[in-house]
């Protein structure tokens, strides 16, 4: 791809993002434009990462007194009551920006606010295209024990079996002029995959059109494999890692085995050398972290309330909602628990078998994470497929199944959203109308993780 297509792309994609942001396009928009986007909201945006839920809590921080020193904390004690809760630090992050609104709720503070948190988004996005530039071609240059297994087997069946090499991509060296039929070479992997998610429509609607910061996590969990694949030092590295538990308590398990087995793998030190190392500057990030929360919020904060956003079960592309729904009010709890340790069983296994391809792990990671998770959004499921890209020659070796369900995917991803609209948000409908639909969805995002760890 050449860098005048690159710079078409990006261009053009900034300036849908500021479009989308504003004033006469989100004041004036037809009525029925309107309806549906409000309609689309669930599942273009995390209920916790939107920007309504931080304009909820600046209006509660509102009835505190701004000059007591305990303000921010009486009205994080207050608003994380509320399933809602976001960590203390990140709630203060974002508190300049909602300021910018004023007082009042006038609409051109409110506007100026919304423009503002838009641009802000669009950047994480950036920052997330050029991790997934980095890591892919860094993942690209190295030399590991795959392609030397490869070279020594003979029998083209076992790297290639039937009904493969249906993705257009080429498996040999960096040239990529080996393949006659590869329709993505080697070298244009990093640029593509990069954008493959800022030029991706559905991330362009839920940064800028519905104002989520659900990005961020993505950021946060690309920036320790991409500190790790260039060699950054161990202490660096572990505050990246750090900063993603503190978001995300998922990522305390996830991200730490894959970052570690790729430091292990770039400083070529043992395990048993490295872990003690890591786990000291792990602790200490974290306990920093957690040590400054407290100083903001104070001790009589229970450390549940940072993570208050993992008990949200609405509407979203997942199944976890509806099994919810339909659970008895004693049972939730035990269900809830059940769902949240459910991902983690497979951590262990998928560990011991893929140890020695640390990016690969990380991406069966972040699939299943897509999966398991209770509120499936549409940006997650972009971002989740768009990092399947780090390994080229597994995706010459799924078979027609993946293509087949990414294919068949966009069918029930386009009738779940209408369904709400049409039946959920006006009322006149019931959850059982959208079932079958975010089954349909999950069964094909499951089928390409099966081909994806078979392959």
């Amino acid at each position: 791809m050449t860098m005048s297509k690159t710079a078409f792309l990006l261009g053009l994609s900034s300036l849908l993002r500021l479009t989308l942001l504003s004033p006469f396009l989100r004041s004036y928009s037809p009525w029925m434009m309107k309806s549906f986007i409000d309609g689309g909201a669930p599942f273009f945006r995390h209920p916790a990462y939107s920007i309504d839920n931080l304009r909820e809590q600046r209006f509660i921080s509102r009835f505190f007194d701004d000059d007591q020193p305990s303000s921010f904390s009486s009205s994080y004690r207050f608003f994380a009551n509320d399933a809602y809760g976001l960590p203390p630090l990140v709630s203060a992050l974002f508190h300049p920006v909602l300021s910018l609104g004023g007082d009042e709720d006038d609409g051109d503070g409110e506007w100026w606010m919304c423009f503002v948190f838009g641009v802000l988004s669009s950047l994480v996005d950036a920052a997330i295209s050029k991790c997934l530039f980095d890591i892919c071609r860094r993942a690209l240059d190295d030399d590991n024990d795959e392609s030397i297994e490869e070279e020594r087997m003979t029998n083209d069946t076992i790297l290639f079996p039937p009904y493969s090499r249906t993705f257009g991509l080429s498996s040999t060296a960096k040239n990529g002029g080996d393949d006659d039929d590869a329709i993505i070479s080697l070298p244009d992997l990093p640029t593509t995959i990069s954008l493959c998610y800022y030029c991706n429509p559905l991330v362009i609607a839920s940064s800028s059109a519905y104002l989520s910061f659900q990005n961020v996590s993505f950021l946060l969990f690309l920036l320790p494999l991409r500190s790790a694949g260039r060699g950054d030092g161990v202490p660096a590295t572990l505050f990246w890692v750090a900063c993603g538990v503190y978001w995300d308590a998922y990522l305390g398990v996830t991200l730490t085995i894959p970052v570690v087995l790729l430091l292990a793998r770039r400083r070529r030190v043992g395990l048993r050398r490295l872990i003690p190392g890591a786990a000291i500057f792990f602790i200490v990030w974290i306990c920093s972290l957690f040590g400054l929360s407290r100083q903001l919020v104070g001790d009589d904060v229970s450390i549940s309330y940072y993570y208050k956003q993992h008990e949200i079960y609405q509407p979203s592309l997942s199944t976890l909602w509806y099994f919810s729904l339909q659970q008895f009010d004693r049972f939730r709890t035990y269900f809830r628990t059940l769902m949240f340790v459910l991902p983690y069983t497979f951590v262990l296994p998928l560990t011991i078998r893929f140890h020695r391809y640390p990016i690969e792990l990380a991406v069966m990671f972040i699939l299943l994470h897509y999966i398991y998770n209770p509120i499936q959004t549409l940006a997650h499921l972009s971002f989740a497929l768009t990092v399947i890209l780090f390994s080229p020659r597994t995706m010459s070796r799924m078979v027609m199944m993946s293509f087949v369900a990414l294919l068949c995917l966009p069918v029930p991803v386009t009738l779940c959203v209408l369904f709400y609209w049409q039946w959920i948000e006006t009322g006149a409908g019931n959850p059982n109308y959208l079932f079958f639909q975010c089954l349909g969805a999950n069964l094909f995002v499951a089928g390409v993780f099966v081909d994806y760890v078979d392959a």
